[in-house]
């Protein structure tokens, strides 16, 4: 039987604490790992001129023993002696569609995928991963454009992690550090999260292999764990908040857009299931920071516990109760059902 070779991704913005990370990666305990540079060629940077942030380069010092791109990583797996690698780290350009990236090394048999790693500059995050800078994406097969921001690009690879690493946390304050820590395991409650300094490779658990539909079970996991805490005020959570809003109507979409475009600045973090009975559609919606993105799928069944309108937001001491107020608006309540009960 063939050996599979496990594969760790490395994904994040910081380009000095991805390369503290990978330079931790010893063979100390006898075992080959590659660390291999994944430069997505797949994407067009759009700079925004009012975005603050600086781009600057993410490449950094030579920490890789190779560097690929998705038409000729395949390529150079099949060519290294597999009987001699334990372990091939990728380390993730900052720009790349993990998602897509993932489903299409599902296919290849001479490796899995083992673990996700996700690094953290938390001097950066809020500017970061908030950032309004655009990606814009194009699929090498159907040739389709997409757009996300930064911000959404680097939400997306952090609520993918098993791991969390922060570097550079000394920057910031005990209170900085304790409003950073709890909004990422609010936003990912199942991940490990992890000083760089306190982080060994060789001594690290990653013994479960990575989970390709750990997004849409983040999703379920997090809807459950909010619901439940929708009475109970903030304490000792340094003002990081949840809600959850759930409505057996559909929402009326002209009046959520204008909701969307007057979303309240303490809210960091937005999603949302609806349904369109009439249409037989659903809407996924992704919002991070002032960026709203809505997908739209057709579907034949509805919900079977019938929720049509389905929203969790995070924020910093969210108005619970003028959200749901704002959301009751939106909602496409029949006539002949809106005075009842």
């Amino acid at each position: 039987m063939e050996k599979q070779i496990p594969l760790t991704i490395v994904t994040g913005f910081s380009l000095k604490g991805k390369n503290e990370l990978l330079k931790k990666v010893y063979s100390n305990d006898g075992n080959k790992r590659l660390k291999v540079l994944y430069h997505d060629t797949s994407f067009t940077f759009i700079k925004n001129e009012e975005e603050p942030l600086p781009m600057t380069s993410f490449i950094g010092t030579a920490v890789h023993d190779a560097e690929v791109t998705l038409s000729n990583l395949d390529t150079w797996i099949e060519q290294q002696p597999q009987c001699d690698i334990d372990e091939i780290v990728l380390d993730i350009y900052p720009f790349t569609d993990v998602s897509y990236l993932l489903d299409s090394l599902v296919s290849n048999t001479s490796m899995y995928l083992h673990s996700h790693i996700h690094v953290i500059g938390a001097d950066e995050f809020w500017s970061a991963y908030f950032s309004e800078h655009e990606i814009q994406f194009t699929c090498s097969e159907t040739k389709e454009r997409i757009i996300y921001t930064l911000g959404e690009t680097l939400m997306s690879q952090l609520e993918m992690a098993q791991t969390v690493v922060l570097s550079n946390s000394d920057s910031l304050s005990f209170e900085e550090q304790g409003e950073l820590t709890t909004f990422i395991q609010t936003l990912v409650p199942t991940s490990t999260i992890k000083r760089i300094d306190d982080f060994c490779w060789e001594h690290e658990k990653r013994e479960t292999t990575f989970e390709l539909k750990g997004a849409s079970y983040l999703y379920t996991q997090q809807v459950d764990l909010f619901e439940s805490r929708n009475d109970i005020p903030i304490i000792g959570h340094y003002g990081i908040d949840t809600y959850v809003f759930k409505s057996i109507y559909p929402v009326d979409f002209p009046k959520l857009e204008q909701f969307f475009s007057k979303l309240p600045n303490e809210v960091f973090r937005m999603k949302g299931t609806c349904y369109n009975p009439s249409l037989k559609e659903s809407y996924i919606i992704s919002q991070v920071g002032s960026s709203v993105q809505v997908n739209t799928y057709e579907v034949d069944l509805l919900p079977l516990d019938g929720v049509l309108s389905e929203f969790l937001f995070i924020g910093a001491e969210l108005d619970r109760v003028h959200l749901k107020n704002c959301l009751d608006f939106c909602l496409h309540i029949p006539e002949n059902t809106r005075y009842l009960g």
